[in-house]
């Protein structure tokens, strides 16, 4: 054999070697890319659900504020800005319900991304507040007809709660958005 026929052996079994590299290479590096981009498009879907569950909150979230605004006005006693005297009597809205039906929209909230910290501290409230009614109600029921006048300081204080905490969780979707 000559000196020639073992370069060109040597040579090809270079190119062999290196051929094999890459192949490896490319064994490794097409599936990590594939779940790279996997991951990319999960995390893409998972920021639009939360957009989604942000925006759509929005409707529930400005009612159950505007109502816990109006309770806590008819509540202080004081007249309204263009001079009418307000009663609780006279109150027309159900803030109660509301706070009944907004614990259970919250149940259901699916992912809310960066608000959900601010959600949860909502729905810790409106979870209270919904329990301290059916602890009234049931109070009421069994003959203790003052229940309401004796737990009104709690049911302002945790709508002054609820209606800061709404505002906060309003503003936070706004700002995102707007």
């Amino acid at each position: 054999m000559e000196f020639h026929d073992i370069n060109w052996i040597t040579t090809a079994a270079w190119v062999q070697a290196i051929g094999s590299i890459i192949a490896i290479g490319i064994a490794i590096w097409v599936p990590f890319k594939l779940a790279k981009d996997s991951q990319n498009k999960q995390e893409a879907e998972k920021i639009s659900l939360s957009r989604v569950a942000q925006v759509s909150l929005l409707p529930d979230l400005y009612r159950l504020r505007s109502s816990t605004k109006d309770f806590l006005d008819f509540q202080s006693g004081e007249k309204s800005f263009l001079g009418v005297d307000r009663s609780s009597e006279d109150f027309d809205d159900d803030f109660f319900s509301l706070v009944k039906e907004f614990a259970n929209i919250l149940k259901i909230a699916p992912e809310s991304g960066l608000i959900q910290e601010q959600l949860i501290e909502l729905m810790s409230i409106v979870f209270q507040t919904n329990e301290l009614l059916a602890e009234n109600t049931r109070l009421q029921r069994d003959g203790y007809h003052t229940a309401w006048i004796n737990h009104k300081d709690l049911f302002v204080e945790s709508a002054e709660n609820i209606n800061k905490l709404s505002d906060k969780v309003i503003v936070s979707i706004e700002s995102l958005y707007v």
